[in-house]
C-alpha cells in the first residue's frame, strides 16, 4: 500500500515524524502524511533529533526546529545531529559541542567528535580516541587507536595496538579498567 506518493528526487528516512526530501535540487521536510511542512530551500538537511534538524545554506550548517524556525544560524563548516541536548560542530578546523540554543558549551579542541550516548561521546585528539562526558570532562583519555561501545551501553572496548589488533581492554562507563588483554 502506497502511503506517500513518490514525486521527490530523493527522500530520507523519517525521524521524529519528519523526513527530508529533495525537490528541484533543494531540501525540505514532509510530515508522515506526505505534506510539505518545511519548504525545499536548503542545500542539504539532516534528520531531526531532540526537536532540531541540521540544515545547510551557502555551504554553512545550522539548525532549525520542526516549524522551520532557525534556532542556530548557519555558520558551521560541519555539524552532527543533536543527542542528549548537544551537537558536535566544526569551527575553524576543530570540533566542539553546542547546546540547543547554539551556545558553545564544550570548546572546539577535537580532531573529531561524535554523538553522545548514555552521557558519553567519543572524541579524537592527535589521532587517538577517548571519551568525554556532557560537561566536557575526560572520562577516558585519548590514548587509544580504537574505541567501541558494547551493546549494553556501559562497557567500553579500547585498543592501543593499532586498528587491526584483536587485543582489547574493557573499561566501565567511568573509564575504570574491568579486564585487560582480551582477544576478540
Amino acid at each position: 500500500k502506497v502511503v506517500i506518493d513518490c514525486w521527490y528526487e530523493r527522500a530520507d528516512d523519517f525521524s521524529e515524524m519528519f523526513a527530508g526530501v529533495r525537490d528541484n535540487g533543494y531540501w525540505g521536510f514532509i510530515d508522515n502524511k506526505g505534506n510539505i511542512v518545511i519548504d525545499c530551500k536548503y542545500e542539504k538537511v539532516g534528520q531531526f533529533n531532540n526537536g532540531l534538524a541540521p540544515v545547510r545554506e551557502r555551504h554553512r550548517w545550522g539548525f532549525i526546529d520542526n516549524k522551520g524556525n532557525k534556532i542556530v544560524n548557519c555558520q558551521y563548516k560541519n555539524v552532527k545531529n543533536f543527542s542528549e541536548g548537544l551537537a558536535a560542530v566544526k569551527i575553524k578546523g576543530s570540533w566542539g559541542y553546542i547546546d540547543t540554543t547554539g551556545k558553545l558549551v564544550i570548546n572546539n579542541i577535537y580532531q573529531n567528535a561524535f554523538r553522545f550516548q548514555d552521557g558519553l561521546a567519543k572524541i579524537k585528539i592527535n589521532g587517538k580516541y577517548g571519551y568525554i562526558n556532557t560537561k566536557g570532562e575526560l572520562i577516558v583519555k585519548p590514548e587509544y587507536d580504537k574505541v567501541e561501545r558494547m551493546d549494553d551501553g556501559k562497557t567500553l572496548l579500547v585498543c592501543r595496538n593499532g586498528f587491526l589488533s584483536k587485543q582489547y581492554d574493557y573499561l566501565n562507563s567511568e573509564g575504570k579498567l574491568i579486564a585487560e588483554n582480551i582477544y576478540r
